[in-house]
């Protein structure tokens, strides 16, 4: 079994050893005591290790488990004060009545021009095609140019078909 250290007054820090003989051996003193001083001897162990002694082991405080629950509570809730507070009417800005322009919303159009820098590309892409091959003579329109259902935009020619016209005449 383990030896139960103890400290002594009279001769410094004994251990005692249990045997199931149930005799006690005092180890520093070495003489052998019946089992009829057992109880009082072990239970003067047990009494002298509540007081400090060289041989006591601090144990860390144990942190209580409500400590770090509650400060992470109390920090939300002092967040959520803070946002309460800054979202109220009372910070927000104020503008004088006589400097806001009221109107009547109606329909109609909307007549806004914007000057702005970028690409404006169309939602609608049509693919010019011809009815033969043909090599591209002139560009009459380029990109940007305003076109009607009627505009000419490329002049095509096909040496081909232009002389097949003028067998045909």
């Amino acid at each position: 079994m383990d030896p139960v250290r103890f400290r002594n007054k009279a001769s410094g820090i004994g251990r005692l050893t249990l045997y199931p003989t149930r005799h006690v051996i005092l180890i520093n003193q070495n003489q052998q005591l019946n089992s009829g001083s057992l109880f009082a001897v072990v239970h003067a162990s047990y009494s002298l290790q509540s007081q400090k002694t060289p041989m006591d082991v601090l144990k860390p405080k144990a942190t209580k488990r409500w400590k770090k629950p509650g400060l992470a509570l109390a920090l939300v809730a002092v967040a959520s004060l803070a946002g309460v507070l800054l979202a109220t009417p009372q910070h927000a800005h104020k503008i004088d009545r006589s400097r806001v322009l009221l109107a009547e919303v109606q329909r109609g159009d909307l007549q806004v021009s914007v000057d702005a820098y970028g690409v404006l590309r169309s939602d609608r892409q049509t693919l010019l095609t011809a009815l033969t091959p043909a090599t591209v003579q002139q560009v009459l329109l380029r990109p940007g140019a305003l076109v009607t259902q009627d505009s000419i935009i490329l002049q095509l020619s096909n040496p081909e078909l232009i002389q097949d016209v003028e067998a045909a005449a």
